[in-house]
C-alpha cells in the first residue's frame, strides 16, 4: 500500500507531503488547490488524501478514504 498523502498547512498557504515525511512536495496559495492535487496523487494508487486543520492535528484530520474519480 501506497503512503498517504497529507494536505497541510505551510505557512499561510498549503501544501501535500507524503504521510511520514517532513518535506513537502507541493506548495498551493489554496486548501482547494492543494486537495485537488492530491486526489489526483492518489488516483491510481491504493492510498487516501489526508486534510488536516490549520493547527496540524492529525487526530482531528479529515480522511477521505480511496479516492477514486
Amino acid at each position: 500500500m501506497s503512503r498517504n498523502q497529507q494536505v497541510v498547512r505551510y505557512g499561510w498557504r498549503w501544501a501535500i507531503r507524503k504521510e511520514g515525511n517532513t518535506r513537502v512536495t507541493h506548495v498551493f496559495n489554496s486548501k482547494e488547490k492543494a486537495i485537488s492535487k492530491a486526489r489526483t496523487i492518489v488516483r491510481n494508487t491504493a492510498s487516501s488524501v489526508v486534510i488536516c486543520n490549520s493547527t496540524q492535528s492529525l487526530g482531528e484530520a479529515n480522511k477521505l478514504e480511496n479516492v477514486f474519480f
